[in-house]
């Protein structure tokens, strides 16, 4: 018995049929048939003629076939706009559609279907309704995306779109002319009509616009006129951007370096990406002409806009001119990537303090970067000839009388041994020629700082001195290593804001590391030996104070004072306890502390038994008995002073309630012997060492504390060699046969003798 519901009007009526089923049942929409006859249920058969089934009922699968969509087609209603003559102003169709029914055959029978004039083929097409498809025409390789009830729309062919469009654009007014742009850029995506717009000279008819200024007082205008280029040249196959007028691509330059007329955001936005898309184009004509027309420095002034989108178009067509520039551009690009209007730009404007980065802008900032740390590394791979290391080694600074390396009385063989250091250090690539630079750098620039340091060390009773140029090679290479100079890291560069608020970066922060090596060193009470101890301190300082991102040479300086050696030590040793307390708790370490605690716990019990053979003299109770001699194997428990109940003595009429120590109960019937004691660790000792002698298994808080603290000791000692602690060793699996095995050894004939 099968229940079936129905609506009828308004109303649910129920039909109670009989049903065998001979297959299983599904989800699908089935009708079942008798006889030629199917029951669908009231609205066939009335409500008075429900009955029930004499013979099974057959299923029959109502679905459309795969092949097959059904929906409905709407008329334009702007269909008159694009062919000019009279159309019905709304008009619907059902329709059935197979997927191997030709397109054009379909068009045409819902044209007929919905009685539009049949003059010329080609006239009528059919578009998407739902703007996620963007409105795009259907064609043979989208029909894919037609779902089942569907809804689409019956309009002019994209060939009429192209033609409508263009004479609008050929005979317009200026607010039509904007009307019109938008409706072009909507339609520009689709690949049917810039097809088509292509065909009847669309796209050459934007080029004259700018090529003979027809929109040179309307911004907005030529905005939307690049903008549909853009999105029509993105279409593949159709027109490259090396095949772009010169002309054009001059007018657009105009709209960068400031000669055109107006400036607006939007129109500067579109004309920065045509011309890096030029530009990369790989056609050499156009490259120059690009960098004819659009020097490096015209785009520095743009970085000073609010508006994100110029910022990192600009960024953008930089990085791109720098690609594509020969040796020499680039070298000039670089020096405008290092002057005060650049710098200002990045650091008033583009990284502004409390504005979020926009992704694509620190992308681009990080290529910049890149391009600034390439130039130092050219300078670090090259090696600097004996002529320009014996220039640096003999400047006066390094000669005068006040450090270790600039003293006038050293004799000649040490000053010969310091050169030839100096020079071994100078010539491995890194740090090159990049080091000497550096130092004569520090000298023009810094000479406050070395005369500052002259000055302390000349002060100094140890006469642990440090050498400048050795030390300062070290920390050019410390340098190079940090900001990755030389190679890239692995996981890409990441931005360092500091490099941008500084004319010359690399220097500067030369120059906190020899101020911040000159203050270790001193901390450290270090001697000529400990340099490279000193180096390494340096380099733990540097890095930890660098993993608080500062975004200026200044803040690093606060942060490098506050992490001075002393803090350094303590950071290091809160590291340690770290690390131990981690290794402490890895399954490996906790079975082998288990397997050691039984020994510890040993160790401790023999320590309580020799303090009970020492002996010690307990008070007692005044009121209880003398006691002579007590058996061990008579002792039934023994309680600690705070566990047990000790009889409360009366002296003068007060209770003694501090009363502590231990007490034993001895005998069957236990007798209570109170031993009065007021050492904590006596008590504890003498209650360890007793539950050891009568077998009780039980610790006092103390010994359990001592036990954690020599299992501590023990597992640290044993951890001292090893840097990593595995959680689990993997046990190899049995070998298929023992046949490797002597004979001897496997019958038990000869003995392994232990070593």
């Amino acid at each position: 018995m099968h229940v079936h519901l129905f609506a009828y009007g308004r109303a649910i009526v129920v039909c109670m049929l009989n049903v065998q089923h001979k297959e299983p049942i599904t989800d699908r929409p089935v009708m079942y048939q008798k006889k030629g006859k199917s029951c669908m249920g009231p609205d066939q058969l009335g409500a008075a003629h429900f009955h029930t089934a004499s013979k099974p009922l057959k299923e029959i699968d109502i679905r459309l076939p795969e092949n097959l969509v059904k929906g409905a087609v709407k008329l334009d209603p702007h269909l008159r706009k694009y062919l000019g003559s009279e159309y019905p102003a709304e008009s619907n169709a059902n329709v059935n559609w197979a997927y191997n029914e030709v397109l054009t055959d379909l068009i045409t029978r819902l044209s007929i279907e919905l009685k539009l004039p049949q003059s010329e083929r080609n006239t009528y097409a059919l578009k998407f309704e739902d703007r996620d498809n963007d409105g795009v025409f259907l064609t043979k390789e989208n029909r894919g995306l037609v779902p089942q009830g569907f809804i689409l729309i019956l309009t002019a062919s994209p060939e009429r779109y192209a033609k409508n469009f263009l004479s609008r654009l050929h005979n317009p007014s200026m607010h039509d002319l904007r009307t019109t742009l938008t409706e072009l850029i909507a339609l520009c995506g689709d690949i049917s009509f810039a097809t088509e717009f292509m065909r009847v000279g669309g796209y050459v008819y934007i080029f004259e616009v700018f090529e003979k200024g027809l929109c040179a007082d309307s911004v907005s205008c030529q905005s939307r006129f690049l903008q549909a280029l853009l999105l029509l040249m993105d279409h593949p196959g159709l027109m490259y951007w090396s095949q772009v007028p010169d002309e054009f691509i001059s007018k657009v330059a105009e709209n960068i370096t400031g000669r055109a007329k107006q400036e607006d955001n939007t129109l500067l936005v579109s004309s920065l990406n045509i011309v890096d898309l030029i530009l990369n184009s790989k056609k050499e004509e156009k490259m120059n002409l690009v960098f004819q027309e659009v020097p490096f420095e015209s785009l520095i002034r743009h970085l000073e806009k609010s508006d994100e989108r110029v910022i990192l178009n600009v960024l953008t067509l930089m990085n791109s001119l720098y690609n594509k520039a020969k040796d020499h551009v680039k070298n000039d690009i670089i020096e405008h990537l290092h002057v005060t209007p650049f710098r200002c730009a990045i650091e008033k404007s583009v990284l502004r303090k409390g504005k979020q980065l926009d992704v694509g802008i620190e992308q681009q900032l990080v290529t910049v970067q890149r391009i600034q740390l390439n130039k130092l590394s050219q300078k670090a791979m090259r090696i600097p000839t004996e002529a320009e290391i014996e220039r640096v080694f003999q400047l006066k600074i390094f000669n005068g009388d006040n450090n270790k390396s600039m003293h006038a009385n050293i004799v000649s063989e040490e000053r010969r041994a310091e050169f030839l250091s100096f020079t071994e250090a100078v010539i491995q690539t890194p740090p090159g020629s990049l080091a000497l630079e550096t130092i004569v750098s520090f000298v023009t620039y810094h000479s406050d700082s070395i005369a500052k340091i002259s000055m302390e060390n000349s002060m100094r009773s140890d006469k642990n001195l440090w050498s400048f140029l050795l030390v300062s090679v070290h920390l050019v290479q410390m340098l190079i290593d940090i900001l990755h100079v030389v190679s890239e890291p692995e996981e890409g560069d990441r931005l360092m804001v500091l490099l941008f608020k500084s004319d010359r970066p690399f220097l500067d922060l030369f120059a906190v590391l020899v101020k911040l090596f000159h203050r270790t060193w001193r901390e450290m009470h270090a001697s000529e030996e400990d340099t490279k101890k000193v180096l390494a301190v340096v380099r733990k300082q540097i890095d930890v104070c660098l993993l608080e991102k500062p975004d200026t040479i200044e803040k690093l300086e606060e942060l490098l004072a506050a992490h001075s050696y002393p803090h350094m030590k303590n950071i290091w040793e809160k590291e340690r306890s770290a690390k131990e307390a981690e290794e402490l708790q890895s399954d490996a370490v906790k079975e082998l502390r288990e397997y050691l605690r039984p020994s510890i716990v040993e160790l401790i019990l023999k320590n309580r038994k020799n303090v009970l053979k020492n002996g010690y003299k307990f008070g007692k109770l005044v009121k209880s008995k003398s006691i002579q001699k007590v058996d061990i194997a008579d002792i039934q428990r023994v309680v600690a002073g705070g566990e047990g109940d000790f009889p409360m003595s009366s002296t003068k009429g007060k209770k003694n309630s501090n009363v502590r120590g231990i007490t034993l109960e001895v005998g069957d019937k236990p007798d209570l012997y109170h031993l009065i004691t007021f050492d904590e660790q006596t008590i504890n000792a003498w209650c360890d060492g007793i539950n050891a002698l009568i077998g009780i298994n039980k610790l006092s808080i103390q010994a359990q504390r001592q036990v954690d603290r020599f299992l501590n000791i023990e597992l640290k000692m044993r951890l001292l060699e090893l840097d990593h602690i595995p959680n689990s060793i993997e046990i190899p699996p049995l070998p298929e046969n023992f046949d490797w095995i002597p004979k001897n050894i496997a019958n038990g004939e000869s003995s392994i003798t232990k070593v």
